[in-house]
């Protein structure tokens, strides 16, 4: 088994594919438009996070960045992971290269930083939007 340190983080420009990397393109353009994306998920999701403003944020599993973008928007600090280099090179495109974007295998540990994240987004499961008056 292969140690790493607690801190190490890949960038978005990783090799290593998965399945999202061959169809990058084509989930991007489905997911901006398709019935359960665009008009429930995001919809849902930015209502229960009311106000971001100078908020740090995880999207956890952001994809090619749609919720990374409104979020950021609205003010919030964001970081987005993903496992997929190919998705994360879609968001690179939408969000500019100041977008912290990093290849994270969402089964293992997420990023640590000084600060705690007062919201994660969790694109393919439960969505938290703990309290966030205490960030």
């Amino acid at each position: 088994m292969t140690t790493m340190p607690e801190n190490y983080i890949k960038t978005a420009h990783s090799s290593e594919s998965n399945a999202y990397d061959m169809i990058a393109e084509g989930y991007t353009a489905e997911n901006e438009t398709s019935l359960i994306h665009a008009y429930y998920a995001r919809p849902a999701m930015l209502e229960l996070a009311g106000d971001v403003t100078g908020r740090r944020i995880l999207d956890a599993g952001c994809g090619s960045g749609p919720l990374f973008s409104v979020l950021r928007d609205r003010g919030a600090l964001v970081t987005g992971v993903d496992a997929s280099a190919g998705m994360l090179e879609m968001a690179r495109r939408r969000l500019g290269a100041d977008a912290d974007l990093r290849v994270v295998d969402l089964a293992g540990p997420l990023p640590t930083s000084s600060r705690p994240w007062c919201c994660t987004t969790w694109k393919t499961g439960d969505r938290h939007w703990p309290s966030c008056d205490a960030c």
